[in-house]
Parts: C-alpha cells; structure tokens; sequence
C-alpha cells in the first residue's frame, strides 16, 4: 500500500491564512499581511505592503496574486521582476474567485456582491461589471472564452463576454 510522505516544510513566521488552491510550480500562501512563494518546496519570493488583510492567494505563471479586504482588491506581483504591483479595485464585499484570461488579457473575479468584475489585465481599466442573482462563489467561462458564467445566486447567469449583455439563466429540468 503507498504510503504519503513530507515533501517539504513550508516555515513561516506567522500562521498560514490563505493557500493557492490551484496546481502549478509554486505555491503562494499568506502569513499575515505578507505573501510568500514557493517552489519546490524553497522560497522563491516575499511579498509586502498589502492593504487590508489578505483573504485568497494564487498564482498564474510568473504572476502572484492577492486579493484583499479593506479596500477590496486584487493585488497582482510579478516574481523574478522588477515591475510594480498592479491594483484592481472591486466593490465592497469579498472577492471568491479569480481568473486570468491571457488571450484577452483580462482578470476576472466574482463577488460576495452578486458581481463579475472584468478587468483589462494591462491597464487595470474596468471593463464589465455584470450582476448576478446573489452572492457568488465563482466565474467560470466557456471553452472558446465568448461567455461567462458565474457559480452561485439564485440561478447561474449566462453573459456575452464582448458586450457584457446577460443571455439568460440556467435552471434545472424536471421530468415529466
């Protein structure tokens, strides 16, 4: 039967609040108001100087992420360069979930406040703001990337993700 080992330990000088969820070459946590990345298992970076306290971490490739509360933003690093932190600022309540979209060069994040934000990745300019029907845990968007769709509300909603303009719900079938 296999058995499960320690890879690596992870020491931090304060407890771990938040874990990039996501699979890739590094890790990003948080410990305090300070994020921390990983790689195999040695640390590769520290970043400081966040806002408010740090509620999920992550990262995509070379870039790390925090999103924070109090103002509610998304604060995005780079490891290995020396360029500044890019800041998107979201409405009030916590931001859930957290997509990059390279092809469009978007972010895109959902909220506690029934909101998809979309970002232009490079600009940092709002680009859509669509409501959705309660609070949300996620985003989600189609495989040729044309529609969003968000986790959580009272019934997913559907948007065109060029016009932002709402397709429709999804709801649930009953057989007759």
């Amino acid at each position: 039967m296999p058995a499960c080992t320690v890879a690596a330990k992870l020491d931090h000088s304060a407890p771990i609040t938040a874990m990039s969820r996501q699979p890739g070459l590094r890790v990003a946590t948080a410990a305090g108001k300070d994020l921390h990345v990983w790689r195999g298992g040695h640390l590769e970076a520290i970043f400081t100087g966040y806002t408010g306290a740090i509620t999920f971490v992550g990262s995509d490739g070379d870039e790390v992420y925090a999103l924070t509360d109090k103002p509610v933003t998304i604060a995005v690093d780079v490891v290995g360069a020396a360029v500044p932190r890019r800041i998107f600022r979201a409405g009030t309540q916590e931001l859930t979930d957290l997509q990059f979209d390279r092809q469009r060069s978007q972010i895109i994040a959902s909220s506690l406040d029934q909101l998809i934000y979309i970002w232009d990745a490079a600009t940092g300019a709002l680009m859509h703001k669509l409501e959705g029907t309660g609070p949300l845990w996620g985003v989600r968007t189609s495989p040729d990337g044309a529609l969003v769709i968000d986790l959580g509300g009272v019934s997913p909603t559907v948007w065109d993700r060029t016009t932002g303009a709402s397709l429709g719900q999804l709801g649930t079938c009953q057989r007759i």
